[in-house]
């Protein structure tokens, strides 16, 4: 028994010692393939770190509005008589939408106009006596004030004998009835809604920190989920003048022509605006910058012939190239071709 366990042992010691041994060779030769790695030249391009001018990019989302979006009151009261275009038709400026029934106005307006014409035949023929004197100058002037005041309520009585027909004030598509035939509606009651389409908006808030690089008039892309891939174009038509206390932005609109009717209202854009700044700042593509291990952002920049690992923080973005914060300076040689599969103090040479 005891002659066993003796075994055991040394079989144990000699793997041991073979593992140790098997490991001691790994770790020297991974040394040996990294100094190789670092000796050899990698062939590469660079260019110099220059400060630019910066206008930051930033992404919002809004959402589409009509700038004439109209719900359009009755002015007059009584029961809808009938509709004169189908919901989700064109209509043009002026154009008739509904009547309501104008039977007790128009036999005011009757009244009104025959108090009138009474009023009118009245001074002509009182006008004729007074120029021979049969009547003083004041009795024909209160006929006068008679007659006027009641052509004035003859044109009151016409006018809201017209507002029984109601018209569209923009052009655009009729959207909705608010009311059917044969409802009874009071004055001010909405009746329809009529929106143009043609001429938009977005609405959108932007943070309060940008409030200094808004400007009326500046360019804006967007694009909206229901046509991918397609960018649409409209300007800062408007820029409020106070903060929105709840989520600290500032409204902005931005108009734009549907020439082709593509976008509808309530629509959810996703908007790049291109903010006004004169800063300088240092700039690179996106394209140069690597992420390594703990989600670190590194670029590869030529230090006595070798490429060096620089950790870098990034601002904003202008669309096509990312802003440095920290981790170069201007005058920095960033490698832009061959900086893949570089490692930090690695040989390099530079190619023209």
């Amino acid at each position: 028994m005891k002659e066993i366990m003796r075994i055991i042992i040394i079989t144990t010691a000699a793997v041991l010692s073979l593992s140790v041994y098997a490991c001691g060779s790994s770790n020297a030769e991974n040394g040996k393939e990294k100094r190789t790695e670092k000796e050899s030249e990698v062939f590469v391009k660079v260019e110099p770190v220059q400060l630019k001018d910066f206008a930051e990019t930033i992404q919002l989302t809004g959402s589409v509005e009509s700038r004439n979006d109209i719900v359009i009151p009755a002015e007059e009261g009584g029961r809808v008589v009938s509709w004169k275009i189908d919901k989700g038709g064109y209509v043009q400026k002026g154009q008739t939408l509904a009547k309501i029934d104008d039977a007790m106005l128009k036999a005011a307006y009757d009244a009104a106009l025959a108090n009138y014409n009474m009023a009118e035949v009245n001074y002509q023929k009182q006008k004729a006596a007074f120029e021979e004197q049969a009547i003083s100058a004041l009795q024909l002037k209160n006929l006068e004030y008679q007659r006027d005041a009641a052509k004035a309520q003859a044109d009151m009585a016409k006018l809201r004998l017209d507002k029984t027909v109601i018209t569209s004030p923009i052009g655009g598509i009729f959207n909705d009835r608010l009311a059917d035939e044969g409802e009874l509606i009071g004055p001010g009651m909405p009746i329809a809604q009529v929106i143009d389409m043609n001429q938009m908006k977005v609405m959108v808030g932007v943070p309060e920190r940008h409030s200094k690089e808004l400007r009326l008039g500046l360019p804006v892309e967007f694009t909206v989920d229901a046509y991918p891939g397609e960018i649409f174009a409209g300007t800062i038509s408007f820029i409020a003048a106070a903060v929105n206390p709840d989520n600290r932005s500032i409204p902005v609109e931005i108009n734009f022509t549907n020439a082709q009717g593509k976008l509808k209202p309530q629509m959810i854009a996703s908007i790049k605006l291109r903010l006004v700044s004169s800063a300088k700042a240092i700039l690179i593509s996106q394209d140069y910058i690597q992420q390594v291990d703990m989600g670190r952002l590194v670029v590869y920049v030529v230090n006595n012939g070798v490429a060096e690992e620089r950790l870098v923080t990034l601002g904003g973005s202008d669309g096509s190239s990312v802003r440095v914060i920290k981790g170069l300076k201007e005058g920095d040689q960033i490698i832009t071709v061959g900086f893949q599969n570089l490692i930090d103090k690695q040989k390099i040479r530079i190619q023209e």
